[in-house]
């Protein structure tokens, strides 16, 4: 028997969550669901329900008292496990569901309330209006409640400035929506979901006109990749990757001692304003130099200007100078910064199961890569950047028992884009024959050959020189990245120099770059993955950069076959991708069949990269 009397199999349902927080692993579980489904197949007309499964202040903190709860609202709203369950069953069973960030709503499905599991519903055919948006309309904002105000579409949120002055006045956090009575919230939450659904016949009306869309068969193919990439995305970020919080919290501890130790002896504590005075203030260094965004009449733009920073290539400067203290000072940051981001910063964030979850962001960057945010899993320090008598963090992810993990990294990928796209006949020519390119521009460039005492120094510039280079970096741009990256420090005028040569050696670039950045200005886009079936545009929007037009589409494209790909991999190789960095991505197998499997993922990846960029591509695999 039915208690909740919903229809059978609407032509498609809008789903949204309210939660108490933003992760399962921070302990965010569903409070309640609303629904939004068309009366009839292809009718405007729309029918919502909203249901609270766990809404209100309950039993969320010791003190709390269900009378205390609701006061002058009535009766406890939420419905029990047998109605949660009806909900998740009749979800499970429909023909397409409809979200606004489908990614986190499938999520708190999956996990549930505080008392009663969810269901994965990532397997029922999905929409999500979220990613739609950002294809419909590149350069505007796709949060919902910004595009229905922006469009003039929607009623827009309902209740919630009535829902936050209840919080405030109970002295609740001010995002904890699950705590306030239900009669405030449901008006709320049912405004989301008919937001969303009107959001999505909208969507579907503009894919079918193609009024202000570019190419809306192409988009619609868009949008469906980002549908594929986000369902990888959903796995890796349910699987996430062992760590071992033990040996990691037993490092955090000696890196705090090795800090205070240094501190003790210091004439200044290393907090922001002491070291600052004493930088600054006592020894009047001058302030650095730093390329800034400004707005000039309305126009951003980039400016050097002076600012007394702190900042890591700063001190690397002083370091090097001779500052008192700056060393030391420079160890004590460096020690507790790794402490708070990584060494207790990871073991924080760890779940139930002892395993680390990021969260994918996939509308964030311009580029069209993906940023991450909750854990920054990509930023973990490579093994060359391990601190002296301290476990590497990368040494801390470990498989589980019987299973391995296989790195597999799109080698040189940037570069070999760049050469391409750019058609610089001499660095391609060096590519296929295998050549060591970064000895080549070391011998050209810098004027040293591998006999030279200075030689490995003189090429591991050359190296960034080369990676810089494809992007036309400047001298000062150049200078900060050899010291922040190699704790290599140069004069601007060497730095100038290098940068210089650089570019008469591949002129090709300089080309590519300016043609590029002409394009923007005048078309206001630049083509992504160019003369190929996935060819995309990628617009800027009135705050954009030009100059960054040729960064999009040698990032922009590498961003959108990489996605390709790893969608690729959970259809053909599903539950062993466990996290992507850039450009490598990370398995975890069973360790008898693991160097098959990265074997196979490898070649089709490197193939179709070829394939897709027309060159010679490779992917090198490792053990991790």
């Amino acid at each position: 028997m039915s208690l909740l009397n919903l229809p059978p199999t609407p032509a498609w349902v809008s789903v949204d969550t309210e939660t108490s927080g933003l992760h399962w692993d921070d302990g965010a579980r569903v409070a309640c669901v609303s629904i939004t489904w068309p009366m009839r197949d292809n009718s405007p007309e729309l029918l919502t329900r909203a249901f609270p499964f766990d809404q209100g202040v309950r039993d969320k903190f010791p003190t709390s008292q269900l009378e205390f709860d609701f006061a002058g609202h009535g009766q406890d709203p939420n419905l029990g496990g047998d109605e949660w369950r009806e909900l998740l069953a009749w979800l499970a069973e429909q023909r397409l569901l409809v979200f606004h960030n489908w990614k986190f709503d499938c999520h708190m499905l999956r996990v549930g309330t505080r008392h009663w599991k969810g269901v994965d519903l990532a397997h029922v055919p999905f929409w999500c209006t979220m990613l739609a948006q950002r294809q419909i309309d590149p350069t505007e904002r796709a949060a919902l409640d910004a595009t229905m105000k922006r469009l003039g579409i929607g009623t827009g949120k309902t209740s919630l400035d009535v829902i936050k002055s209840w919080l405030k006045s109970n002295k609740y956090p001010p995002t904890r929506y699950d705590l306030a009575p239900w009669p405030l919230v449901e008006p709320y939450v049912t405004t989301d979901t008919e937001d969303t659904a009107h959001l999505y016949l909208y969507q579907q009306d503009r894919l079918a006109s193609g009024i202000d869309i570019w190419d809306a068969q192409v988009v619609r193919a868009k949008i469906e990749r980002e549908f594929r990439k986000a369902y990888s995305l959903y796995r890796m970020e349910e699987r996430g990757i062992r760590y071992d919080d033990v040996a990691s919290i037993e490092a955090a501890e000696k890196l705090e001692a090795m800090a205070n130790e240094i501190e003790a002896g210091m004439p200044f504590t290393c907090e922001p304003t002491p070291a600052h005075n004493y930088f600054y203030g006592k020894l009047k260094l001058p302030p650095a130099m730093r390329e800034k965004k400004v707005t000039l009449n309305g126009v951003s733009t980039k400016m050097w200007k002076e600012v007394e920073t702190l900042d890591e290539e700063q001190v690397r400067q002083w370091k090097k100078d001779g500052v008192p203290w700056a060393a030391e000072f420079s160890d004590v940051t460096k020690y507790r910064r790794a402490v708070s981001m990584w060494y207790r910063g990871y073991p924080e964030k760890l779940g139930a199961d002892g395993r680390l979850r990021t969260t994918y962001r996939q509308v964030e960057v311009k580029s069209g890569r993906m940023s991450v945010e909750r854990v920054q899993l990509q930023a973990m320090p490579k093994k060359d950047k391990n601190i002296e008598g301290i476990v590497g963090v990368r040494e801390l992810v470990l498989p589980e028992e019987g299973m391995g993990l296989w790195n597999l990294d799109l080698s040189q990928a940037e570069l070999r884009v760049a050469t391409k796209y750019s058609r610089c006949s001499l660095m391609a020519d060096m590519l296929a024959k295998g050549m060591d390119i970064h000895g080549e521009t070391t011998k050209q460039v810098i004027g040293v050959d591998p006999d030279d005492p200075l030689w490995k120094e003189k090429r591991d510039i050359a190296k960034r020189l080369n990676f810089g280079g494809i992007f036309q970096i400047g001298g000062k741009t150049f200078q900060a990245t050899l010291a922040k990256l190699a704790d290599i420090h140069l004069p601007l005028e060497e730095c100038n120099q290098y940068t210089n040569g650089w570019r008469r050696m591949y002129p090709e670039f300089g080309v590519a770059y300016r043609r590029a950045d002409q394009m923007a200005q005048k078309k206001r886009y630049v083509r992504v993955l160019p003369n190929t079936r996935y060819e995309i545009r990628s617009f800027f929007g009135p705050r954009d950069f030009s100059n960054t037009a040729w960064n999009r589409i040698v990032q922009g494209s590498l961003a959108e076959a990489f996605g390709i790909w790893l969608a690729e991999i959970e259809k053909r190789w599903p539950g062993y991708a466990v996290l992507t960095v850039h450009d490598s991505i990370i398995l975890e197998a069973p360790l008898d069949e693991g160097d098959q499997i990265a074997a196979e993922v490898a070649e089709w990846g490197a193939d179709f990269m070829t394939e897709v960029f027309n060159t010679q591509m490779t992917v090198d695999v490792d053990r991790w």
